[in-house]
C-alpha cells in the first residue's frame, strides 16, 4: 500500500504541474461521463412503473382502482391490473354484465367515485371537434390527486368545465363549449390537466353524468396476450372506473375476490408488494438485442474517449521522461514506471467519474424538475445507482485504456537515451499491423453478414454495428502503419509540411492515437451518412402515393354542410374557373364515434390482405370528375357504370357477382352492411379510396355521407407557393377545422437536417481531436522550433509547421475513416433498403396488398464527404496555425 500511495502522490504532484494538460484530459472524460449520466438518469425518471403510477391513477387518498371487463365470469389479473383473462374458455353474451356505482360500493364494502374517460364531440364557435373528456367529480377528495390544476378552477356544477392547456388555447376560461350528444352547453371555468403522463393533449374534465347521464360499462386496459375471450371484446370509445376508499387497505386476497365477480382491481398496497404470478402476467424485460446495442454504443463511446486522451498521455510521457529515466537509474523497475503511469489515468479517469456522474444528475435534476411545471411530464425523480456507478466505472476504465499505451512506452525507455536527451527510436511490433487486418477483414464480414438479414432490420443493424466496432479496433491498430507509410511522402512535400510529417512519423505513439481519433469520427460521419442518404434515394425512387402529386385537398373530417358552402365559394374566388372535385365520405349515422372510427369499409374476400388508405376513407360518394382524378385517366366503362348508378370498385377482392358489400360501423360494436350494384375497374396505382358511389345509389341504399373534402386535380392546376398561402389562409379564416394539405411528391428529404447535424457534431469532434493533438504535439516539439528559429527559420515557417501537423492529422484521420465508413455504410444501406431480389411487388389488385420491397439503394454524398474530408484538415490547419505562439523562448542555460 504504500508503495501505490507513493505512486499516487507522485501522480498528483505531476498532474499538478501540467494543469492544461490535466484538465483537458479530465473534460475529455467527464463530459461525456456527464452527458451518459445525464440521459440514463433521464431514461429511469420517464420510465414510471406500476407503482410510481398509482398517485396519477388513484388519486392521493384512493385505496383501489376498480374496473369491469364487461362479464359476470371470473377473471384472472397480474398484480398491477393492467393485464387479464377470463378463466373459461368462452364468454357467452348470457354472461355479459353491467356494474352501478353503488353495486361497485356494495362489493368493496367502501365509498366509490366514478370516473368516466373517453372520446366525446364538442362545438366550439359552430366548429365540431373530437377530444377526449374526463368524468371527474372534483368535488370529492377522492379524486385529488388524478388531475392537476392550472389556472381558473375545477368545475363545481354541471354546466362548467376544465380544458386542458392546449384546448385553452381555442377555448380559453370564459369561453362556452356545446355537447351535441346531449345537447349540453358548459362553460369553460379552470385549465387543468389529467395526471397520467399520457393524457391526451386535447382533453376536458367534467362532472359525472354531463357528457353520458347513462353508466356504462367497459373493458380495462388490455387483456393478456390470447387471452381475449370474444370477439365483442373491444376498447370501446369511452371507460369507466371506480376509486374505492376502503376501510383497510385492499390486499390480494381482497383482490383475487373480486377478480371471481369480473372486476379488475388495482391495488396500492398489492402494487407496493407484488405477488409472485404465473408467466403470463410477468412485465416484458428490455431484448438482448437491445442491450447489446447499448453495449456496443457504450463501447464506441469509449474508444473515442480513449483515442482522445491518449495522445495527452502521451504527452505526459514526453515530459516526464527525464524524471522517469532518473527514477530507472536509481533501481525502479519497468513495473513500477509502467504503474506510475497508469496512476495519471487512475486519478483522472477517477476524478472524471466523481465530477461528471453528479454533474449529470444535476442537469437531469434540473431538466425534471423545469419539465414537470406545471405539469408532470416524468415519474418521480429516480437516480438509477447501479448504472451509475458503472458510468463512474467507466470513466476510470477508460483513464486507464487511455494510459496504457504510454505507460507501455514507459517500461521500455532506453535509461541511457533518456538521460542523454535523445528521443527514442520508436518501435512498431511486427504482430500489430497483423492483427489490424484480421479485425478488418473479420468487420468488413461481421457488416456484410447483416447486410444479409434483412428478415430481422434489428438483428441486421446490431451485426452491423458490432462489424463498425470491430473494423474500427482493426484500423486502431493499422494506424502507426499507416503514419510510418503516410510519412514517407515528406520528399514531396514543402519544408514546413516535410517537418510536420516527419514529426508525425517520428513521433507515433503520439500521432497513431489522434489519427485514430479522427478517423473513428469520421468513419461514423460517413456511415451514417451512406444510410440516410441511401434511405432518402429509396424514398424517392419508390415513391408511391396514394394522392398524386401536386394535389391540393381541402379537408374538414366534420364541418356542417352549410359551411362547406363558403368554403367553396372561398376556394372558387382564389381560384376562379378552377374545378373543385366534391368528396363526400359514407360513415355511420350519429355522433357516437369518432370521425375516423366511422368510416364505411368496403368488405373483400382477401383474409389478411392489407389495401391503400387516406384521409377520405374506403368508400367515398363522387362523381366522374373524381373517378377521373382516381384513374388519372379518362375511362369510359367505368364512367358509364357509374353514371348507371352502379359503384366503381378498384379492388377486384370486393366484387362477386357484380355486387361489393359495404360495412358501416355502428353503436354497440354492431356494423350494418349494405349490399350495392358494382364493378370492378384495376387502377394503375393504389387508389385513394377503395370505391366510389354515385351520390343516388348511396340514397337509395339509406348510407349517410358527408363532405370531407374538395381536391384539385394536378392535371387542372398545380399550386404556386403564393396560391397555396392565399387558400391557405381563406379557408383557416372560415374555420380553424379546414385545412389546406397539398401532396408534394418525394422531393422531400427527411435525412437532411439529421444528416446536418451528425456532420456538424462529427465535424466538431474531428476538429477537436486534430486541434488538441495538434497543440500537444507543438508543444512537444518546442525544442524542434526552437532550434529552427536558431538556424534563421521565420516565424511564419514554424506557424506552417505546425499548421502542418494538424492538418497531416486531419488529412490522415478523415481519408482512412472515409474509406473504412464506405464499406459498412454501403452493407447497413444494402439492408435497409431492401432485398437484392426486390422490386415494388403488388397484390393482385393495385388496391390491395401496396406492400413495396423495393430494390436495394446505396447512394453515397460524394460531395458532402469528398467537402468534408478537404475542409476539416484545412480547417484544422488554419486554426492551429493562427493560434500557435511564434515567439522564440531562449532555454536556460547552466554556466
Amino acid at each position: 500500500m504504500s508503495a501505490l500511495r507513493t505512486i499516487l502522490r507522485l501522480s498528483r504532484h505531476d498532474l499538478r504541474r501540467a494543469k492544461g494538460r490535466s484538465l483537458l484530459i479530465f473534460l475529455m472524460i467527464a463530459v461525456p461521463v456527464a452527458l451518459v449520466s445525464h440521459l440514463l438518469v433521464l431514461y429511469t425518471t420517464a420510465a414510471v412503473n406500476a407503482e410510481e403510477a398509482i398517485p396519477a391513477e388513484l388519486g392521493s387518498r384512493a385505496d383501489a382502482q376498480v374496473r369491469s371487463v364487461g362479464y359476470g365470469l371470473p377473471v384472472e389479473q397480474d398484480a398491477f391490473g393492467e393485464l387479464w383473462k377470463i378463466a373459461g374458455e368462452t364468454a357467452p353474451d348470457s354472461a355479459k354484465r353491467s356494474w352501478t356505482t353503488a353495486q361497485i360500493a356494495a362489493a368493496t364494502g367502501g365509498r366509490v367515485s366514478r370516473i368516466t374517460e373517453g372520446e366525446q364531440v364538442v362545438e366550439l364557435a359552430g366548429d365540431r371537434q373530437w377530444i377526449y373528456a374526463y368524468e371527474i367529480d372534483s368535488r370529492d377528495p377522492l379524486t385529488q390527486g388524478t388531475y392537476v390544476q392550472v389556472s381558473g378552477r375545477m368545475p363545481a356544477n354541471a354546466g362548467e368545465a376544465a380544458v386542458s392547456r392546449t384546448l385553452a388555447e381555442l377555448a380559453p376560461i370564459g369561453s362556452t363549449l356545446r355537447l351535441p350528444r346531449t345537447d349540453t352547453r358548459v362553460r369553460v371555468v379552470g385549465v387543468a390537466e389529467s395526471a397520467g403522463n399520457m393524457s391526451p393533449s386535447d382533453a376536458m374534465i367534467m362532472l359525472p353524468g354531463v357528457a353520458d347521464p347513462a353508466p356504462e360499462s367497459t373493458l380495462v386496459l388490455q387483456p393478456a396476450e390470447g387471452a381475449v375471450p370474444d370477439a365483442t371484446t373491444v376498447r370501446p370509445a369511452r371507460e369507466v372506473h371506480w376509486l374505492v376508499d376502503t376501510p383497510a387497505p385492499v390486499g390480494w386476497a381482497e383482490v383475487r375476490r373480486l377478480n371471481k365477480e369480473g372486476l379488475v382491481v388495482r391495488s396500492r398496497a398489492v402494487a407496493a408488494d407484488p405477488p409472485e404470478l404465473p408467466t403470463l402476467f410477468r412485465r416484458d424485460v428490455t431484448s438482448g438485442a437491445d442491450a447489446t446495442g447499448v453495449l456496443l454504443g457504450i463501447l464506441l463511446i469509449v474508444l473515442e474517449v480513449v483515442l482522445l486522451a491518449g495522445p495527452a498521455f502521451a504527452v505526459g510521457l514526453r515530459r516526464r521522461r527525464r524524471d522517469l529515466g532518473l527514477l530507472a537509474a536509481q533501481g525502479a523497475e519497468p513495473g513500477q514506471l509502467r504503474r506510475l503511469m497508469l496512476a495519471d489515468g487512475l486519478v483522472l479517469g477517477s476524478l472524471a467519474g466523481l465530477a461528471g456522474v453528479p454533474l449529470g444528475i444535476g442537469i437531469a435534476a434540473l431538466t425534471v424538475w423545469r419539465a414537470n411545471l406545471p405539469v408532470p411530464v416524468y415519474g418521480p425523480f429516480e437516480v438509477p445507482g447501479w448504472l451509475l456507478a458503472g458510468v463512474a466505472a467507466l470513466a476510470l476504465a477508460s483513464g486507464l485504456l487511455a494510459a496504457l499505451t504510454p505507460a507501455i512506452q514507459a517500461g521500455r525507455a532506453d535509461v541511457a537515451a533518456v538521460l542523454a536527451g535523445r528521443r527514442d527510436r520508436v518501435r512498431d511490433r511486427a504482430g500489430l499491423p497483423v492483427l489490424g487486418l484480421v479485425l478488418v477483414v473479420a468487420g468488413t464480414a461481421c457488416c456484410a453478414l447483416g447486410a444479409r438479414l434483412m428478415g430481422a432490420p434489428s438483428l441486421a443493424l446490431l451485426a452491423i454495428v458490432f462489424g463498425v466496432l470491430v473494423l474500427l479496433l482493426g484500423l486502431v491498430a493499422l494506424t502507426p502503419l499507416l503514419v510510418r507509410v503516410a510519412g514517407r511522402t515528406r520528399a514531396w512535400l514543402p519544408l514546413p509540411l516535410r517537418l510536420a510529417a516527419r514529426d508525425a512519423a517520428r513521433n507515433r505513439g503520439r500521432t497513431a492515437p489522434a489519427v485514430a481519433a479522427v478517423m473513428a469520427a469520421m468513419a461514423g460521419l460517413t456511415t451514417i451518412a451512406v444510410l440516410l442518404s441511401s434511405q432518402d434515394a429509396d424514398r424517392r425512387v419508390n415513391y408511391v402515393s396514394v394522392q398524386a402529386p401536386g394535389t391540393a385537398m381541402v379537408f374538414a373530417e366534420d364541418l356542417a354542410a352549410d359551411r362547406w358552402a363558403g368554403v367553396r365559394s372561398a376556394v372558387a374566388d382564389e381560384l376562379p374557373g378552377v374545378p373543385l372535385i366534391e368528396v363526400k365520405t359514407v360513415v355511420s349515422a350519429g355522433d357516437d364515434l369518432p370521425p375516423l372510427s366511422s368510416h364505411a369499409q368496403l368488405v373483400r374476400s382477401c383474409q389478411g390482405c392489407g389495401y391503400a388508405s387516406s384521409l377520405l376513407g374506403d368508400v367515398v360518394v363522387g362523381g366522374r370528375d373524381l373517378l377521373r382524378y382516381v384513374l388519372g385517366k379518362d375511362d369510359p366503362v367505368a364512367a358509364a357504370a357509374l353514371a348507371a348508378g352502379k359503384a366503381v370498385v378498384f379492388d377486384a377482392n370486393g366484387v362477386h357477382g357484380g355486387k361489393a358489400r359495404i360495412s358501416v360501423p355502428g353503436t354497440a360494436d354492431k356494423p350494418t352492411r349494405v349490399t350495392v350494384s358494382a364493378v370492378a375497374v384495376r387502377a394503375d396505382r393504389p387508389p385513394p379510396v377503395g370505391a366510389i358511389l354515385p351520390d343516388g345509389l348511396a340514397s337509395a341504399s339509406r348510407l349517410t355521407a358527408r363532405t370531407t373534402a374538395l381536391l384539385i386535380d394536378p392535371a387542372d392546376l398545380r399550386l404556386t407557393a403564393e396560391q397555396e398561402r392565399r387558400v391557405g389562409a381563406r379557408v383557416s379564416e372560415l374555420s380553424g377545422q379546414v385545412n389546406l394539405k397539398v401532396t408534394r411528391g418525394p422531393q422531400a428529404r427527411e435525412g437532411d437536417l439529421t444528416l446536418a447535424v451528425i456532420t456538424l457534431v462529427a465535424g466538431l469532434l474531428v476538429l477537436v481531436a486534430a486541434v488538441v493533438a495538434t497543440a500537444l504535439a507543438a508543444a512537444d516539439a518546442r525544442p524542434d522550433l526552437d532550434t529552427m528559429a536558431a538556424i534563421g527559420a521565420s516565424p511564419w515557417t514554424r506557424r506552417l509547421t505546425v499548421a502542418g501537423q494538424g492538418a497531416f492529422i486531419a488529412g490522415l484521420g478523415t481519408l482512412v475513416g472515409l474509406a473504412a465508413g464506405l464499406v459498412p455504410g454501403s452493407l447497413a444501406a444494402w439492408a435497409v433498403t431492401g432485398a437484392p431480389d426486390g422490386g415494388i411487388r403488388y397484390g393482385a389488385d393495385t388496391a390491395t396488398n401496396p406492400e413495396f420491397a423495393a430494390t436495394p439503394i446505396v447512394a453515397v454524398p460524394w460531395m458532402l464527404l469528398v467537402g468534408t474530408a478537404l475542409v476539416l484538415p484545412l480547417l484544422a490547419a488554419l486554426i492551429t496555425g493562427v493560434f500557435t505562439r511564434a515567439r522564440v523562448r531562449p532555454p536556460r542555460r547552466l554556466t
